[in-house]
């Protein structure tokens, strides 16, 4: 968006150039940019991601969103201890990629965080107001809307357990939070 109210939307394509060799030099002005090998940018298509996902996740994720009426991008909202927790980098340094393990200090602040048990109980609720008293089906909402996937035989029978016939908000919180901590929930998100 320009000072003068005019915007301008960049895409790319196929017809872009790319280069995995970095221009030497400290600044742009610098940059001899003739000597890098270009070759013609490659379009992605996110049809593994499609074909990764059930279709009913959307629906699942409706169902239980507890965020603002109106959804605002993390970037544009202050970092709380709860954000750099679930791998929110800090937005004064360019990340391009994020460790899959967890630090001491996020483990920490995951395990002991008033706020994420606080966000997992409004979760927990919404849950339970829609899952129609059908704990298999709340099951299944769980995994759809927390790992974009149905349990499979063995973490059905195992969540059926958890959950017995009439699942409590506090049964629902701490399954939520047992699944938050995966490493499944950190690679999806």
């Amino acid at each position: 968006e320009y000072e003068d109210g005019t915007h301008e939307v960049i895409t790319t394509d196929e017809q872009w150039l790319a280069s995995q060799t970095m221009p030497e030099g400290e600044s742009p002005e610098d940059w001899n940019l003739e000597s890098i090998g270009w070759v013609n940018a490659r379009m992605v298509s996110d049809n593994n991601w499609e074909k990764a996902t059930n279709a009913n996740t959307g629906n699942a994720l409706a169902k239980v969103y507890v965020g603002r009426e109106h959804p605002v991008r993390a970037s544009l909202v202050k970092t709380d201890s709860l954000m750099r927790a679930l791998g929110r980098p800090n937005r004064d340094q360019v990340v391009t990629s994020r460790p899959n393990e967890l630090t001491t200090l996020e483990a920490v602040n995951l395990s002991t965080s008033s706020q994420l048990i606080d966000h997992l109980r409004t979760g927990a609720k919404r849950f339970l107001q829609n899952s129609d008293s059908d704990t298999a089906v709340l099951a299944d909402e769980i995994y759809l809307a927390l790992l974009t996937r149905y349990p499979n035989k063995s973490e059905k029978r195992l969540l059926l357990r958890i959950l017995g016939r009439q699942p409590h908000v506090d049964t629902v919180t701490d399954l939520l939070w047992a699944l938050v901590v995966t490493p499944d929930f950190f690679i999806i998100h």
